[in-house]
């Protein structure tokens, strides 16, 4: 195979490495641009080297995503396969274009194979790909929006103390100096003097690295929340339901009797008629459970036509608030319009109708005697680029639902997406899925929740 091909092979697949294996190979996000670097500064790539890459990227990264929405979809699995093969070949030609800008600039410019600004016209295109697919690269999906969870910095999760410059210089700029040990590098190949600010560049990621965040103080109010990792699934018998979670809150109301809030994660009760039927809150009062609880459960709603997800606080056994999402997931949640078909709809939403995009405000729930949280549902986390609540001193209580997902490290991506955002918002976040149950402090420093049955 010639050096070029295993060059953009070797790019290809060090790329998705550490989102795959973040435990172990998170340090491989310092390592993808070196070999993308060097075949663009070295020699002439086409649309058609850039779309291979891509197609390799793409497929190893979103394997685990489309493989699960896949396995979700009833009914052909043949028609199930179009969606996720469209998005990996669309995606993927963002990746040619990269390839074949970068190497017209060269030509027109007719810089020299080697030269620091060859590399120089890399750093920046990738650059810029990078920031199109975080911010844009969904926008054929009828909204405007990227994707995170392919940021080269959300590995670095794993070290938070690797991104203590996040909330100074933010995304971009720390993006660049992720990728100044790389561009040094292969500029000292035929400069040697920059082989200097190679090393500068990673004395700056060592300094990090080796210099311990402070030790993680939890806060006095974590005591008092309990979680359970359950799913309640719809049947004709809804007191049958309400009798088993009754039990459930009970038990763990009895094992730990400092709790006052027990969390669920979003989708934990498969109905949607907890706000028309309030009955069945009151098998969770203080005469059924022992003591009066706070309870926030995931579940559905109607809202005349409109079909909500929305989050549930009951309060000792009565519905205090509720808060529909406010952004929905493609494919699971909605159907694009590219996708509306009515073959393709029966395949997700046969069982179930599309849930529809809310637009009531971020509410401060007093979930606790001495403690208030900002509620957010899932891919709110994962998709907004900023807070969209108006109280930024208080933590935030994020549930979520890695259920559908097959694969380990989706759910792994999810929990660094939030220990990420907690850094980036400067903001404590009470994280309740399916897979996981942590409190994420500012510095992205993670704690396990421990008072579950």
């Amino acid at each position: 195979m010639k050096k070029k091909n295993w060059l953009l092979f070797t790019a290809g697949f060090l790329y998705p490495l550490p989102f795959l294996a973040a435990d172990y190979f998170w340090w491989v996000t310092f390592l993808f641009p070196l070999p993308l670097l060097y075949l663009g500064t070295h020699h002439n790539v086409s649309f058609k080297d850039g779309y291979m890459w891509g197609l390799i990227t793409f497929s190893l990264h979103l394997s685990g995503v489309l493989y699960s929405v896949i396995n979700m979809a009833e009914g052909s699995l043949l028609l199930a396969f179009i969606p996720a093969f469209f998005i990996i070949a669309y995606q993927s030609l963002y990746a040619g274009l990269l390839f074949w800008i970068s190497t017209k600039i060269n030509n027109f410019k007719k810089l020299e194979p080697g030269s620091v600004y060859r590399t120089l016209v890399w750093v920046g295109t990738l650059s810029l790909y990078i920031f199109y697919f975080d911010r844009y690269c969904l926008w054929l999906f009828d909204r405007l929006e990227g994707y995170f969870l392919m940021h080269p910095l959300l590995p670095l999760a794993q070290q938070p103390q690797l991104l203590r410059l996040l909330p100074i210089f933010g995304k971009p700029l720390l993006t660049l100096l992720l990728f100044a040990p790389a561009t040094l590098l292969v500029a000292s190949m035929r400069y040697k003097k920059m082989f200097f600010g190679f090393g500068l560049s990673c004395l700056i990621w060592c300094a990090q690295f080796f210099a311990p965040l402070k030790k993680l103080q939890q806060p006095v109010w974590l005591q008092n929340i309990g979680y359970l990792q359950k799913t309640f699934s719809k049947i004709p018998n809804l007191s049958l339901v309400a009798e088993t979670m009754e039990h459930d809150f009970k038990a763990l109301a009895h094992k730990y009797p400092d709790v006052e809030l027990i969390v669920m994660p979003e989708s934990s009760l498969f109905v949607d008629c907890i706000s028309t039927t309030p009955e069945l809150c009151s098998y969770w009062d203080e005469q059924h459970i022992s003591r009066p609880l706070n309870l926030i459960l995931g579940a559905f709603r109607w809202n005349d036509t409109r079909y909500h997800n929305t989050l549930h606080w009951i309060a000792n056994g009565k519905l205090e608030q509720l808060f529909d999402k406010r952004h929905t997931m493609i494919l699971t949640e909605r159907a694009p319009s590219l996708f509306n078909l009515d073959k393709l709809n029966k395949l997700y939403f046969s069982k179930m109708p599309q849930v529809d995009v809310s637009h009531n405000p971020r509410p401060l729930l007093p979930l606790l005697s001495n403690q208030s949280f900002v509620p957010y549902i899932c891919s709110e986390i994962l998709f907004n680029e900023n807070p969209d609540d108006d109280y930024p001193d208080k933590p935030i209580l994020s549930i979520n639902n890695d259920d559908w997902t097959i694969d380990p490290f989706v759910p792994k991506l999810m929990l660094l997406n939030a220990q990420f955002k907690a850094i980036q918002w400067q903001r404590d976040i009470v994280y309740v899925s399916y897979k996981h149950a942590h409190y994420l402090n500012k510095h992205g420093q993670r704690r396990p929740l421990s008072k579950t049955l």
